[in-house]
Protein backbone atom coordinates (compact mmCIF):
# COMPACT_ATOMS: atom_id res chain seq x y z
CA UNK A 1 0.00 0.00 0.00
CA UNK A 2 1.63 3.26 -1.12
CA UNK A 3 -0.26 5.22 1.54
CA UNK A 4 0.85 3.06 4.46
CA UNK A 5 3.36 4.72 6.79
CA UNK A 6 6.89 3.87 5.80
CA UNK A 7 9.50 3.09 8.46
CA UNK A 8 11.92 5.92 9.01
CA UNK A 9 15.55 4.93 8.99
CA UNK A 10 17.44 6.11 12.06
CA UNK A 11 19.96 8.85 11.46
CA UNK A 12 23.42 7.48 10.90
CA UNK A 13 25.65 7.89 13.92
CA UNK A 14 28.58 10.18 13.39
CA UNK A 15 31.65 7.99 13.13
CA UNK A 16 34.03 8.51 15.99
CA UNK A 17 37.73 8.05 16.16
CA UNK A 18 39.44 5.89 18.74
CA UNK A 19 43.21 5.77 19.03
CA UNK A 20 46.03 5.46 21.52
CA UNK A 21 47.40 8.96 22.08
CA UNK A 22 50.20 7.91 24.42
CA UNK A 23 51.80 4.66 25.58
CA UNK A 24 54.99 4.36 27.58
CA UNK A 25 56.08 2.02 30.34
CA UNK A 26 52.83 0.95 32.04
CA UNK A 27 50.69 4.03 31.17
CA UNK A 28 48.38 4.08 28.16
CA UNK A 29 46.15 7.02 27.23
CA UNK A 30 43.37 6.18 24.77
CA UNK A 31 41.28 8.86 23.06
CA UNK A 32 37.65 8.32 22.11
CA UNK A 33 36.58 11.20 19.86
CA UNK A 34 32.97 12.06 18.98
CA UNK A 35 31.34 14.84 16.97
CA UNK A 36 27.68 15.90 17.13
CA UNK A 37 27.67 15.78 13.31
CA UNK A 38 30.26 15.69 10.55
CA UNK A 39 29.92 19.37 9.68
CA UNK A 40 30.42 20.59 13.25
CA UNK A 41 33.67 22.24 14.32
CA UNK A 42 33.06 20.89 17.84
CA UNK A 43 34.15 17.52 19.16
CA UNK A 44 34.50 15.80 22.50
CA UNK A 45 37.51 13.70 23.45
CA UNK A 46 37.28 11.24 26.33
CA UNK A 47 40.80 10.40 27.47
CA UNK A 48 41.10 7.09 29.34
CA UNK A 49 44.23 6.45 31.40
CA UNK A 50 45.12 2.79 32.03
CA UNK A 51 47.94 1.42 34.15
CA UNK A 52 49.22 -2.05 33.27
CA UNK A 53 51.79 -2.03 36.10
CA UNK A 54 51.23 -3.33 39.60
CA UNK A 55 51.65 -0.18 41.75
CA UNK A 56 49.01 2.54 41.45
CA UNK A 57 49.94 5.82 39.76
CA UNK A 58 49.10 8.77 42.00
CA UNK A 59 48.95 12.53 41.53
CA UNK A 60 47.90 12.27 37.89
CA UNK A 61 48.10 15.66 36.18
CA UNK A 62 47.12 15.86 32.50
CA UNK A 63 47.73 19.09 30.60
CA UNK A 64 46.88 19.81 26.98
CA UNK A 65 48.10 22.64 24.76
CA UNK A 66 46.47 23.46 21.42
CA UNK A 67 47.31 25.74 18.47
CA UNK A 68 45.59 29.13 18.30
CA UNK A 69 42.96 27.94 15.80
CA UNK A 70 41.59 25.44 18.35
CA UNK A 71 39.61 26.40 21.45
CA UNK A 72 39.54 23.96 24.32
CA UNK A 73 38.00 23.32 27.72
CA UNK A 74 38.79 20.43 30.03
CA UNK A 75 36.80 18.84 32.81
CA UNK A 76 38.55 17.49 35.91
CA UNK A 77 39.67 13.84 35.80
CA UNK A 78 37.45 11.17 37.35
CA UNK A 79 40.35 10.48 39.75
CA UNK A 80 44.00 11.45 40.22
CA UNK A 81 44.94 7.84 41.01
CA UNK A 82 45.25 5.36 38.13
CA UNK A 83 44.89 1.89 39.67
CA UNK A 84 47.39 -0.79 38.72
CA UNK A 85 46.82 -4.11 36.96
CA UNK A 86 44.60 -2.53 34.28
CA UNK A 87 41.79 -2.04 36.79
CA UNK A 88 39.17 0.58 35.97
CA UNK A 89 40.73 3.47 34.12
CA UNK A 90 40.61 7.18 34.89
CA UNK A 91 38.75 9.37 32.40
CA UNK A 92 38.98 13.05 31.53
CA UNK A 93 36.80 14.94 29.05
CA UNK A 94 38.26 17.50 26.65
CA UNK A 95 35.97 19.70 24.54
CA UNK A 96 37.52 21.08 21.36
CA UNK A 97 36.49 23.44 18.58
CA UNK A 98 38.56 23.46 15.41
CA UNK A 99 38.14 26.96 13.95
CA UNK A 100 39.90 25.88 10.74
CA UNK A 101 38.24 22.51 10.26
CA UNK A 102 38.79 21.29 6.71
CA UNK A 103 41.99 23.32 6.45
CA UNK A 104 43.89 22.17 9.52
CA UNK A 105 43.51 18.96 11.52
CA UNK A 106 43.26 18.75 15.27
CA UNK A 107 46.59 18.48 17.04
CA UNK A 108 47.21 18.38 20.78
CA UNK A 109 50.42 18.63 22.82
CA UNK A 110 50.15 16.43 25.92
CA UNK A 111 51.94 16.72 29.24
CA UNK A 112 51.32 13.91 31.70
CA UNK A 113 52.78 13.72 35.18
CA UNK A 114 52.27 11.22 37.99
CA UNK A 115 54.07 9.35 40.74
CA UNK A 116 54.57 5.59 40.72
CA UNK A 117 56.40 3.61 43.41
CA UNK A 118 57.75 6.87 44.86
CA UNK A 119 59.20 7.98 41.49
CA UNK A 120 57.96 11.17 39.83
CA UNK A 121 57.35 10.78 36.10
CA UNK A 122 56.73 13.52 33.54
CA UNK A 123 56.05 12.72 29.88
CA UNK A 124 55.27 14.82 26.82
CA UNK A 125 53.70 13.72 23.55
CA UNK A 126 51.82 14.95 20.50
CA UNK A 127 48.40 13.59 19.57
CA UNK A 128 47.81 14.18 15.86
CA UNK A 129 46.14 10.92 14.82
CA UNK A 130 42.72 12.55 14.40
CA UNK A 131 41.02 11.66 11.11
CA UNK A 132 40.30 14.22 8.40
CA UNK A 133 37.21 16.27 9.20
CA UNK A 134 38.16 16.77 12.83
Amino acid sequence: DVFAPQPVAPAAATPGANFTAFSKESLTVDFEVQKPDLSSQDCVVVATFKNSGTPDMTGLNFQVAVPKYITMSMEPPSSTTVPGSNASGVTQVIKLKNGQMGTKKLMLKLKISYTVAGRKVEEMATANQFPAGY
